[in-house]
């Protein structure tokens, strides 16, 4: 029986879409899979609705099992893709199906733009979104900002493919459509090859018996999730997702900062290839500690990056805030940035440092190495895989781990877990480097009674003698 034997992806698409470049990507793709896999039918590892039911077939139920027993849910991002109309709303239910499959998907209230707490998904798995269209017409699809696209519950599930420059700037400027038109085939071909590796390498999410008709799944792109308070409430469990003004005070707020080499596409560094942005995975972090989470990201090659980058680690310093300072290497390779970057770490301030390397780029790990013999006391953790994380502690300004370098050349960050793992250890770090610079003072209770709390201050020791100094004179 078909049935029994499962798809590796499920084509979700909108009707509207579908010409002889949709097709042929299908096709392709398909084909694509089935070579890397070793499939001699190609038929047998992709599923598109118009060929997967035949005349005469329960068209709900074909789909809902075809859902049931897809690895990936390859979704083809238009604006009709996204249409609210009730009698087009097929995408946003599949979407739904593959996100009732994974146990561990959750719904976090955050903030949008304008500061309205909304939901977004987390930890959705095996949902591959292509860009169909440009990266700027699908923004600019739909002028009402509670209505932008992607609709804000999906922007954690990324859609800027993890490939090497020119092809990703191509991909996100033309969209794939206009790449199959206009472009050299070697591009498009990469492209298609890119995603069939992702789709090889998704592990099979649990199937659900019986496998939920259409009447049953709610419009994932739209609505509320199923079991949620209405929109605006946000859920009483979880961090604080803090606004992008807000100001954070005390050691339970965690704010990570990114520092990019140049100008950013509102997305950041994806630490791991099909997986969230950085943004989405250190809020995970955060879920998990309980902490409240604040995310900036800056451009290093602003004219005013240095000030307000220091303003920001001085704020939080003072304010005994957890920062996290994660680096784009490509920072390092401009004079003037690498320059400011050294300046701004040899400031008094607390927090940690994360730079993202590849052990194999052997010119990039040099660099990296050179620069921290400029840092002083600099640590270097290498890791095995393309664009994951080093964590780079600095004794007396950053976490210190205290591990020897033949103790960090056997430390592997080679997979999310351990990538998380790692973000907690330098919490831990910082948290004792506040126990530890900020000395205990008593603040005496009206009653002069024994209820006597301790107040942690943020004044390292030398600073600590310097002001009482002053004030002595």
């Amino acid at each position: 029986m078909r049935d029994a034997i499962p798809y590796f992806f499920f084509f979700c698409y909108a009707r509207s879409d579908r010409d002889a470049y949709l097709t042929r990507f299908f096709e392709d793709l398909k084909k694509a899979v089935a070579r890397l896999k070793g499939v001699h039918d190609a038929d047998m590892v992709g599923f598109r609705d118009e060929d997967g039911v035949s005349t005469g077939d329960d068209w709900n139920s074909k789909i809902s099992a075809a859902l049931q027993i897809s690895n990936a849910l390859v979704c083809i991002y238009t604006p009709s893709f996204f249409a609210e109309d009730r009698n087009h709303e097929f995408c946003a239910k599949e979407v739904a199906a593959f996100l009732k499959r994974n146990a561990q998907t959750r719904y976090d209230a955050t903030p949008d733009p304008e500061g309205t707490p909304r939901y977004q998904v987390r930890e959705a798995r095996n949902i591959l979104p292509v860009l169909w269209i440009s990266e700027k017409d699908l923004l600019e699809a739909n002028s009402s900002l509670e209505k932008k696209l992607p609709p804000y519950l999906l922007r954690s599930i990324q859609y800027a493919i993890n490939i090497p420059d020119p092809i990703a700037s191509r991909y996100k400027e033309k969209g794939l459509r206009r790449i199959s038109i206009r472009l050299p085939s070697s591009t498009r071909e990469d492209i298609i090859t890119h995603f069939a590796r992702l789709i090889i390498s998704a592990e099979a999410l649990p199937r659900l018996d019986p496998p939920p008709g259409y009447q049953e799944l709610w419009n994932a792109f739209w609505d509320d999730p199923p079991d949620h308070p209405a929109l605006g409430v946000p859920p009483s469990a979880g961090p604080i997702v803090a606004p992008p003004t807000a100001s954070l005070h005390g050691p339970g707020h965690m704010l990570t900062i990114e520092f990019r080499a140049g100008s950013s596409d509102g997305i950041g560094w994806i630490p791991y290839a099909g997986g969230p942005a950085l943004a989405s995975t250190l809020q995970e972090v955060a879920y998990d500690r309980g902490l409240s989470f604040r995310h900036i990201m800056f451009d290093a090659a602003a004219d005013d990056f240095e000030a307000k980058a220091r303003s920001v680690l001085e704020d939080a310093t003072i304010k005994l805030t957890r920062p996290i300072l994660f680096v784009d290497p490509g920072c390092l390779q401009v004079e003037e940035q690498r320059s400011a970057l050294t300046r701004l770490l040899r400031d008094q301030w607390r927090g940690g440092l994360i730079i993202r390397v590849d052990q194999s780029n052997e010119a990039t790990v040099r660099l990296i190495k050179d620069t921290l013999d400029q840092w002083r006391g600099g640590l270097i953790i290498p890791v095995d895989h393309s664009n994951q994380a080093t964590v780079r502690p600095i004794k007396d300004t950053l976490a210190y781990l205290g591990l020897s370098n033949a103790e960090m050349d056997q430390i592997i960050v080679d997979s999310i877990a351990k990538f998380r793992t790692r973000v907690i250890s330098v919490l831990e770090q910082i948290l004792a480097r506040i126990t530890k610079d900020g000395p205990v003072q008593q603040k005496p209770s009206r009653n002069a009674g024994p209820d006597i709390r301790p107040r942690i201050t943020n004044i390292p020791a030398a600073s600590s003698r310097s002001r009482l100094e002053a004030s002595r004179r």
